[in-house]
C-alpha cells in the first residue's frame, strides 16, 4: 500500500467514524440516524481492518475485514428503505436478503481458503450488486416521484453517494479476479461519506440541524480516535490489538442499538399506557354522557309531546325534532366507539354514495374558508354491508384531515368507485386534498397511534379510519406527495 493509498484510508476511517458519531448523536430525533450509524461504524470497522492487514500482514485483521464487509451492502439498503419510507413494503425482502450476507460473512470463519480463492468475493459480488442496483433504482424512484426541493436534493446526493460507493467498492472485489485492477473502495466511500454528510448539513438529512460546528467536532474526535488506533497498532501489533479496537467498536454499536431498542420498547409501552388510558377514559366519558343526554332526550320529548297542533311546522317544532336527532347522534356515537373498541361494527345494507352525501352535508359547513369540499360520485355502485356510523366518522376524520391539511385556498374531493383489477368485489371511497402532502417517512407512519405532525393533534383520527376499515374486513392506503396533496382509499367489501 502506497503512502497516497494510506492516507486516503486513514481520511476515510476518520470521515466514516466522524459521521457515525454525528447519526448516533441525532438517533432520538431520526428514525434514519441509527440506521445511518451502523452503516458507517460497519464501513469504518472493515476499513481500518483492511489497513492493518496491508500493514502486518496479519491473517487476523484480513478476517475481520472479509467478515465485517459484507455486511455494508444489506445496511445500505436498510438505510434506503427507510429514508424512501417503503421498510414495511418490502419486508419480505429485508427477511431474505439478511440471512444471505450473514452466510458471506461467516465464511471467513467457516472456510477460510474460500477468501483466498475468489469464492468469498464471487460470493460478496452475487448478493452486493444486485442490493446496490435495487437500492439505487429506489433512490432514482423516489427523486423522480418527489416534488419537494429539500427532498430532492437529499436524494440526489444520497444518490451519487449509493453510486460511487458501489462502483469504486466493486473494484476491490473485481480486483480478485482482474490484475492489475487499481483498489479504488477507500476512496470511493470516503467520497460516499463526504456527500452524506454534506446532504447531513446542508440539506437537514438527520431531520435537524447540524452545525458546521458540531461537523467539526466530530471530525476532529473521529481523526484523534484513528490516531489512537494506529498508535495502538503500532505499539502492539498483535490480537491485542484487534481485541482493543474490536471491542471499542462492538460497545459503540451495541450502545447505539440498545439506545434505540430502549427508545422503542419505552415508546411503545407510552403506546399501550396511552391506548389502555384512552380506553378507560372513552368509556368513562360514555357512562358520564348518557345521564346528561337521557335527561335532554326524556325533556326535548317532553317539550315535543307538550306542543299543540297548532305549532306543527313552526321553527319551535323544527328546533326541538333538531335537539331530538342531535341527542340520537351523540347516542349513536358513543355506541359506535365502544363498538369499534370491541371490533363489532353493526351491519346493514346501505349505498355508499347516500353516506357520502350526508357526511358532505354536514362537514362541508365546518371546511376553513378558501376550501371547497365537493363529491365524485361513481353510479350504480352496489350496496355493501356496514356500520353507517362508524363508517360517517371515519370519513368526517378524513374530510377534517383533508380541509386542515391545506393552507389558503385549495379543495377537497370524496371519489366513490368500483375496484380496481383483480381486487375483490366491493367499493371503494378517496378523499383527495390539494394541500401540503407528505414526504415518503411521515406517510409510513400515517396511520400509527398518536402519531402527528401538527402541534395540537391527537394523533389518533388517521389511526382510527383505519381501525374502522379493517374492522369491516376492507383496506386503506394512502398516496401522497411533498406539495402535490394527498388521496386517502378506502376499499370496503360487499357483505
Amino acid at each position: 500500500m502506497t503512502w497516497v493509498q494510506l492516507a486516503i484510508t486513514a481520511a476515510g476511517c476518520a470521515g466514516q467514524l466522524a459521521l457515525a458519531l454525528v447519526a448516533l448523536g441525532r438517533s432520538a430525533r431520526s428514525r434514519l440516524a441509527l440506521l445511518l450509524s451502523l452503516l458507517f461504524l460497519d464501513v469504518f470497522a472493515w476499513n481500518l481492518a483492511t489497513l492493518f492487514a496491508d500493514l502486518s500482514q496479519q491473517p487476523v485483521w484480513s478476517w475481520l475485514d472479509h467478515t465485517a464487509s459484507p455486511l455494508t451492502a444489506p445496511l445500505a439498503l436498510e438505510f434506503v428503505l427507510a429514508f424512501t419510507g417503503r421498510q414495511r413494503r418490502f419486508a419480505r425482502l429485508r427477511f431474505v436478503t439478511w440471512p444471505a450476507f450473514a452466510a458471506v460473512a461467516l465464511i471467513p470463519s467457516l472456510r477460510a481458503g474460500w477468501v483466498e480463492s475468489g469464492v468469498w468475493a464471487a460470493a460478496l459480488a452475487v448478493c452486493a450488486v444486485p442490493a446496490m442496483t435495487f437500492a439505487i433504482v429506489l433512490l432514482a424512484l423516489h427523486l423522480r416521484g418527489s416534488s419537494d426541493p429539500h427532498e430532492r436534493a437529499r436524494t440526489r446526493l444520497l444518490l451519487v453517494a449509493a453510486a460511487l460507493g458501489t462502483a469504486l467498492g466493486l473494484t476491490d472485489l473485481i480486483g480478485n479476479f482482474v490484475r492489475d485492477l487499481p483498489s479504488l473502495g477507500a476512496l470511493g466511500f470516503l467520497a460516499a461519506g463526504a456527500i452524506t454528510m454534506f446532504a447531513a448539513l446542508r440539506e437537514r438529512l438527520l431531520e435537524s440541524e447540524l452545525t458546521v460546528e458540531s461537523a467539526a467536532i466530530a471530525i476532529g474526535l473521529a481523526a484523534v480516535s484513528v490516531v489512537a488506533y494506529f498508535a495502538l497498532f503500532r505499539l502492539a501489533e498483535s490480537r491485542v490489538a484487534l481485541l482493543v479496537v474490536g471491542l471499542a467498536l462492538i460497545t459503540l454499536a451495541l450502545t447505539a442499538a440498545i439506545r434505540q431498542l430502549a427508545r422503542t420498547a419505552a415508546a411503545r409501552r407510552a403506546r399501550a399506557l396511552q391506548l389502555a388510558t384512552l380506553g378507560r377514559f372513552a368509556a368513562q366519558m360514555a357512562h358520564d354522557f348518557r345521564n346528561p343526554l337521557a335527561a335532554l332526550k326524556g325533556a326535548a320529548q317532553f317539550i315535543e309531546e307538550d306542543l299543540r297542533p297548532e305549532e306543527a311546522g313552526t321553527r319551535r317544532a323544527e328546533f326541538v325534532g333538531l335537539m331530538l336527532e342531535q341527542i340520537a347522534r351523540l347516542e349513536g356515537a358513543i355506541e359506535a366507539y365502544q363498538r369499534l373498541a370491541r371490533m363489532e361494527p353493526l351491519r346493514e345494507q346501505l349505498q355508499i354514495n347516500d353516506l357520502v352525501r350526508e357526511v358532505i352535508a354536514l362537514q362541508g359547513f365546518a371546511a376553513s374558508e378558501g376550501v371547497s369540499v365537493r363529491a365524485e360520485l361513481a353510479e350504480g355502485l352496489p350496496a355493501c354491508s356496514a356500520d353507517s356510523g362508524l363508517l360517517a366518522n371515519a370519513l368526517q376524520n378524513l374530510i377534517k384531515n383533508a380541509c386542515e391539511a391545506i393552507a389558503g385556498d385549495g379543495s377537497v374531493t370524496v371519489r366513490t368507485a368500483r375496484p380496481e383489477g383483480t381486487e375483490p368485489p366491493g367499493v371503494v371511497v378517496l378523499v383527495e386534498d390539494t394541500g401540503a402532502g407528505m414526504d415518503a417517512r411521515t406517510r409510513e407512519r400515517a396511520f400509527d397511534e398518536f402519531f402527528t405532525t401538527k402541534s395540537a393533534g391527537s394523533g389518533l383520527g388517521l389511526s382510527f379510519v383505519r381501525r374502522v376499515v379493517e374492522a369491516h374486513g376492507g383496506r386503506v392506503t394512502i398516496s401522497s406527495e411533498h406539495g402535490r396533496g394527498t388521496v386517502v382509499r378506502l376499499r370496503l367489501p360487499l357483505g
